[in-house]
């Protein structure tokens, strides 16, 4: 049998309702991660990892199909937080002090294979912290290609940012619409 929670016990915001809903959303998915292994599918938008006032290097949501992550994005829609996708094609730029966590070197381009969303514990024994783009490319000292998680600071989304809208000028002519 459920247990009541006494109204006294509830938070209290600016839009308590809002707060409940989103903490009886998130438990859900908790539990479906859990259970499952599996993450349920997301609308084309996405839905949050964070709450809409924290970000991780700019991201806060994912894009999810057939129980994957195939979307990191800002859903905040900050034009300089590109949306990075499955099998992208991106380049390691390190933090500030050039130190790439997963044994990849600043310049090294990497391929996307898959992401985990950050400080997600699940059942089956996975862990994550804030490296939560799985790359791989570059070469290790053994001459094989390095795999590694990395977290979205460490790669150059400026370059990622231009190569996106040359792509875009390349499908659509230019990136503005035309004047009349």
């Amino acid at each position: 049998m459920a247990e009541n929670t006494p109204l006294d016990d509830l938070p209290v915001s600016s839009n308590p309702g809002q707060q409940n809903m989103d903490r009886v959303g998130a438990t859900i998915n908790d539990r479906v991660k859990q259970a499952m292994g599996v993450l349920p599918d997301t609308e084309p938008t996405g839905r949050h990892f964070l709450d809409n006032e924290h970000n991780l290097f700019g991201y806060n949501g994912v894009v999810v199909r057939d129980g994957r992550i195939v979307t990191l994005l800002s859903l905040a829609g900050d034009e300089d937080t590109p949306p990075i996708n499955l099998d992208t094609e991106i380049t390691i730029q390190g933090d500030s002090h050039g130190y790439v966590s997963s044994g990849h070197k600043p310049g090294d381009k990497v391929r996307v294979l898959g992401f985990i969303e950050p400080f997600f514990k699940a059942g089956k024994g996975i862990q994550s912290s804030d490296k939560i783009i799985q790359v791989q490319g570059g070469m290790g000292e053994d001459g094989a290609e390095v795999i590694g998680w990395i977290k979205p600071s460490e790669f150059d989304k400026q370059l990622l940012k231009r190569q996106r809208e040359e792509e875009m000028k390349k499908l659509f002519g230019s990136s503005k619409p035309e004047e009349v």
